[in-house]
């Protein structure tokens, strides 16, 4: 049976490899087909997860839409299951839609793929409506935009923003955006042209539901999506973070004023009014922002350990309740766009009170709770929540950076996943970094905790754009030092196309990147994520540990702490790894490419770096800065 199904996996693979006109399948790319597809069978029930890392240029897209298909190719009409994959983000989503699937569709016409966005991606009809019946508060342009939608959406098959041939301002789109905070569901007189809700109904029609992360996790709270059996999650690297802040909680005075705003609109003020309320709610209302906004103020920014003095709190739930109790006087059995927005207060007002007494109370254990520029948040400190999701399906998890010196531990408890039912491959990349990349770190470099670490990035990064002549990224952990180094170097490389972030959007910077040789890019360590461009150089200034003052972070390391582990050892090291391993990804996306990875911070020599070191593809070493030149683009090795 394993050759059987390994020779199906390959043959499929081959032929999606000759539609893309190359002239044979990858090693690792056969392996990773090969070893999904197993799983696939050998997985009868739920609870099993397969975990791939993939390192640069293995194909892992094709590979495992292969086994995906191959497997539900292989199953009876009474055995058919619905599978979900799940990128970072939309637009990597995006790119799958479009660019990937529909040569998968040609080598499988009968399988079919449907794509899952969040609401707020899909026009609501009703929403438009009323804006071309006129808004007071729109501007010229939003009055134009709104028009240029209106013609749009006329022939739109799927009301998505992402299919607009034409930009349109954000403040606009949220107008008529679907929404589920002002959704009317069936009581809406545009339910039955719903886009969204058509959507929702392909989607029950899918073999393969093509989605992003948020919206994995936002099911697992809310049940957005079809019943489903299998899930892959590409980008896996990711998710844990993603999952963390999916589960946080923002307590803010713009929620509450939102919620004011809907009690004085329209269709509440006539419900009210019908009850004879509107005195009752106003003095209700009378000081409520007031206090809502005392609240948030008087609490101490950073992480909040113990239960705080409940005054300030107690005061705005007694409020809040008061707000529910008579917008619930005003609710009738009577199906109408009134009730439709009373109900819709009443819940977000009711999850505003219970939000704010879990805070002031801690009520959840193993949450963090912190202020922040005054508003206040709570979040899980790990992601056992996922326990019950992963016990119920069967998973694949893949991406290019998931393995720590030879290790998924760190992967699979970050994820909690089962460590008895996981199962990993690891496949490091085809391209040759032990002699297309060098790793340069500089013989005079000082550790970033001398007080002249500045000054010793101002001297030595110059001298490095310009042994590289440009395509360089320059990345930092920190603004305050990217906007000193920036200004002090900016007088020296007269010669080069300078960008710093900040300057514009990620895209712009990037289209920016793209039109010079001589380009280079000042960006925090974080702009390389998802960064898909020709390098010569990327330097990394400082090690990109993870900050421990950060709320999560810091509750996380507590936790490692009285487990008795050391949390630099568990968690710092593993995250700083997969970081540089992403660095170095970006930096050798072909068999052609070539390039140097600068880093400026000494301590990756120190004993407790060898994880690290041995984390990133095997790569040349140096101190001298002369061998760089033998690593440009303009140099080939015999």
């Amino acid at each position: 049976m394993k050759n059987k199904l390994n020779n199906q996996a390959q043959d499929a693979l081959d032929k999606i490899v000759n539609k893309l006109n190359k002239k044979e399948s990858r090693p690792e790319q056969i392996q990773m087909v090969q070893f999904i597809r197993r799983f696939l069978n050998y997985a009868k029930d739920p609870g099993r997860a397969a975990v791939v890392e993939a390192g640069t240029g293995v194909g892992k897209t094709f590979a495992y839409l292969v086994a995906f298909c191959e497997h539900l190719k292989s199953l009876s009409t009474n055995q058919q299951s619905k599978l979900v994959i799940a990128t970072n983000t939309i637009n990597l989503q995006e790119q799958l839609i479009k660019k990937d699937i529909p040569i998968i569709n040609k080598l499988y016409p009968g399988i079919r793929f449907e794509k899952a966005k969040g609401k707020n991606n899909y026009i609501c009809l009703r929403q438009l409506a009323e804006a071309n019946n006129g808004n007071l508060f729109f501007n010229d342009k939003e009055v134009e935009e709104i028009k240029k939608i209106s013609d749009w959406v006329y022939n739109s098959e799927t009301g998505d923003r992402s299919d607009m041939d034409f930009d349109i301002d954000y403040n606009t789109w949220r107008s008529i955006a679907s929404d589920t905070a002002s959704c009317y569901g069936n009581n809406c007189p545009y339910h039955s042209e719903c886009y969204y809700e058509r959507a929702k109904k392909r989607l029950k029609k899918a073999d393969i539901i093509i989605t992003n992360h948020a919206m994995v996790l936002a099911d697992i709270q809310n049940n957005n999506l079809p019943e489903y059996s299998h899930i892959l999650i590409d980008e896996a690297h990711n998710f844990e973070n993603n999952a963390l802040k999916a589960m946080t909680v923002e307590i803010s005075a713009q929620r509450l004023k939102s919620i004011i705003r809907k009690i004085n609109n329209t269709y509440c003020q006539a419900g009210l009014r019908r009850v004879k309320k509107i005195t009752a709610m106003n003095a209700t209302l009378q000081g409520i922002e007031t206090n809502a906004q005392e609240f948030l103020d008087s609490l101490p920014e950073g992480r909040i350990k113990t239960v705080i003095d409940p005054v300030k709190a107690e005061l705005l739930i007694t409020q809040l309740n008061a707000v529910i109790d008579i917008l619930k006087s005003a609710l009738s059995e009577e199906k109408s766009v009134i009730q439709n927005e009373l109900s819709l207060v009443i819940e977000a007002a009711t999850k505003l009170s219970i939000e704010v007494r879990a805070f002031t109370f801690q009520e959840l254990e193993s949450y963090v709770y912190w202020s922040k520029n005054g508003k206040a948040f709570f979040a899980p400190t790990s992601t056992s929540f996922l326990k019950s999701y992963w016990a119920n399906k069967t998973s694949v998890l893949t991406s290019a950076t998931i393995n720590v010196a030879g290790s998924f531990k760190p992967f699979i408890w970050g994820l909690n996943l089962n460590p008895v039912n996981t199962y990993s491959l690891k496949l490091n990349s085809p391209f040759n970094y032990k002699e297309n990349a060098l790793v340069y770190i500089p013989a005079e470099a000082i550790s970033p905790k001398e007080g002249q670490y500045n000054e010793y990035l101002i001297k030595t990064i110059p001298e490095i754009i310009k042994k590289t002549q440009g395509k360089v990224f320059v990345l930092f952990t920190s603004y305050t030092t990217l906007n000193t180094v920036y200004e002090a170097t900016e007088s020296n490389l007269s010669g080069f196309k300078l960008l710093k972030q900040g300057q514009g959007n990620k895209d712009y910077l990037l289209q920016e990147f793209k039109t010079s040789d001589k380009s280079v890019l000042f960006g925090t360590d974080s702009f390389w994520e998802g960064v898909d461009e020709e390098l010569n150089c990327v330097i990394i200034t400082k090690l990109p540990f993870a900050v421990p003052t950060d709320p999560i972070e810091e509750a996380r390391y507590e936790i490692l702490k009285n487990a008795g582990k050391n949390p630099f050892m568990y968690k710092s090291i593993p995250a700083c790894a997969l970081k540089l391993k992403q660095g170095a990804g970006r930096l050798i996306r072909n068999s052609e490419n070539r390039g140097v990875i600068v880093i400026c911070d000494p301590r990756i020599n120190a004993k407790w770096g060898k994880p690290i070191v041995n984390t990133l593809p095997e790569m040349r070493w140096t101190d001298n800065i002369e061998v760089i030149d033998m690593y440009m683009p303009s140099s080939k090795i015999s």
